[in-house]
Parts: C-alpha cells; structure tokens; sequence
C-alpha cells in the first residue's frame, strides 16, 4: 500500500527547488542573448533578442514591411529580429546574400517549399543543384534577353494598366493581378504570349 503522508511535503521540496532553477535558467538565457550571442552586437528591440514570439506577432498583422521599414530607419542596415535572425536592409548587400556566387546557405524558412521531386529553385537548400538551377535559367534572365524581350514586356504591362482602368472603383484581388502580369511578363518568350489572354 502506498503511504501518501509524506507526498505534500515532497512536492513542496520540489517547488522550492524548481522555481529558483527556472529563475536562474531564464536570468542565464537572457545574459546570453543580450551579451553573448553571436548576435548580441546587432542592434533591434529588446524582445526579438530573446523570442522568436515578438517576430511572429509583427508578421500576424500582414505589415511587417512597414515594421521592417521602421527598425531599419531606428536601428540602421542590420536589425536583430529574433534571437537567431538579422534583417538586412543594404541594397548593396543584397547581391552578397542572393547573388549567384553568394556561398551563404539558405534559412530554414525555406524548407517548407522545398521540392520533394520536382526541381524548384527558390526552395532548392542543397548548393549544387540550386548552382545547376541557376546555370540553366540564368541566360532567360539576363540583361540581354530582357532587352531583346522588352517590347513584349510593354505590351504586357500595357494590357495591365488597361484591365487595372477598367476595374476603377472595384475591389480587385491585387496578389491574383501581380501573378498575372508577372506570368505575363514571363511567358514572353513564348510563340503565343500569355499577357493577350489575361485578364485581371
């Protein structure tokens, strides 16, 4: 038969030894974050430091741009977002980080786009055959291909700011009209461009 008689006074020993634990591991994490991270230079709001929470509440009110947009101006091109994430806000970084021959691997973000079978360079995490995408795409994106396509290109946009007219005064699914006009602009390669046949 168990003897329960001695059981509140065991879990009182217990709270009394956890809650001062729990204190000093948080007291720690914080020391940590905010003083030695490898981060812990990088300016940005005190909370983003230590939470990942902080980054998801701005991201919920679908304006993070404008947030973004703010802590750049607050704390200057690289901002602390969260305890393991830096936005950088450089135009001229931007080839460093995104270029072709950037050697930087992409976050985790992307690992939820990518491909299981089919190859899809923006969620491709693995180096090599995101190198191989690159090679075999790159020639329709160059500067010289754009200038050769260009004319097609204005038709394109052409066709959208006349659909946009004609929607004057009436809600409009913007993301539905940027996807069209961007699969516009990229089927101009096409025998049969995809820009006369959309419609916003």
């Amino acid at each position: 038969m168990l003897d329960t008689s001695s059981l509140p006074s065991s879990l009182e020993g217990f709270s009394a030894f956890i809650w001062p634990l729990a204190a000093i591991s948080l007291i720690s994490y914080v020391i940590y974050e905010r003083f030695f991270s490898p981060l812990a230079g990088i300016p940005g709001p005190f909370w983003a430091s230590l939470s990942k929470l902080w980054l998801v509440y701005k991201y919920n009110g679908f304006n993070y741009h404008k947030t973004a947009m703010k802590l750049h101006g607050t704390y200057g091109n690289l901002v602390r977002i969260s305890p393991n994430e830096v936005s950088v806000g450089d135009p001229d970084a931007v080839k460093s980080i995104y270029g072709a021959q950037s050697k930087l691997l992409k976050g985790h973000w992307y690992s939820g786009i990518q491909p299981k079978k089919d190859f899809n360079l923006l969620g491709q995490m693995d180096f090599q055959r995101n190198k191989l995408g690159r090679q075999m795409i790159g020639p329709v994106y160059s500067l010289k291909s754009i200038r050769e396509s260009e004319d097609y290109m204005h038709d394109s946009l052409e066709t959208f700011v006349k659909n946009m007219r004609e929607k004057k005064g009436q809600n409009v699914d913007v993301v539905q009209a940027l996807n069209m006009i961007a699969t516009g602009i990229e089927s101009t390669s096409l025998p049969n461009p995809l820009w006369a046949h959309l419609q916003v």
